[in-house]
């Protein structure tokens, strides 16, 4: 088994023997290997609640702001200019 350094390493596209890969990408390798920690760690401490922990904090602090207040994140704005709308 590898050292968990590593493993985090790999899991980021840190490791030399990768190629080098978009930002997006990057970013969704990086939140996916924190969302597997978290996971992991919370199974340790309560079993049978990893995937609920990290479904809620993934609702709670991306979903739910999204939702609420589009505006103040500049998601309206980036979507009409995206799809060409003209806004009031």
């Amino acid at each position: 088994m590898r050292a968990p350094e590593i493993s985090v390493a790999h899991d980021l596209g840190l490791c030399p023997s990768r190629p080098d890969w978009s930002l997006t990408n990057r970013v969704f390798r990086a939140v996916r290997a924190i969302s597997k920690f978290a996971q992991e760690e919370t199974e340790r401490k309560f079993r049978g609640s990893g995937c609920k922990f990290v479904s809620g904090l993934f609702f709670l602090r991306v979903l739910c702001p999204v939702l609420v207040s589009p505006a103040k994140l500049g998601i309206t704005q980036r979507a009409s200019a995206l799809f060409h709308l003209e806004t009031c």
